[in-house]
C-alpha cells in the first residue's frame, strides 16, 4: 500500500473493492458520477484556478480541466471494476 497520507487510485479502488458488500450499488453509483463529471468541465471553463504540481511551481489551470481529470479517473475505474 502507498503513502498513509496520499493515496492513489489504485489503493482506493482495492480498499473499495475489498470493503464494498454491495458491487452493483458501487457500479451505480460510478456511472452516476460520470454522468455529473461530463458536464462540469464545460460549466467550469471560464474559472481560473492556481493548479498544484509537486515538482513546479503552481500554474494558471482552467477548472473544467480539473474536472475533465476527475470524469477521466471515474471512466478509467468503471472499465477495471469487476462487472
Amino acid at each position: 500500500m502507498g503513502n498513509p497520507i496520499v493515496k492513489s487510485s489504485d489503493d482506493l479502488l482495492t480498499e473499495i473493492h475489498i470493503t464494498n458488500p454491495n458491487p452493483e450499488k458501487l457500479l451505480q453509483t460510478k456511472q452516476k458520477m460520470q454522468a455529473v463529471f461530463k458536464k462540469k468541465p464545460h460549466q467550469f471553463d471560464h474559472v481560473i484556478k492556481m493548479g498544484e504540481y509537486k515538482l513546479q511551481d503552481a500554474i494558471p489551470i482552467r477548472l473544467g480541466q480539473d474536472f475533465e481529470t476527475h470524469r477521466l479517473v471515474v471512466e478509467r475505474n468503471l472499465k477495471i471494476l469487476p462487472q
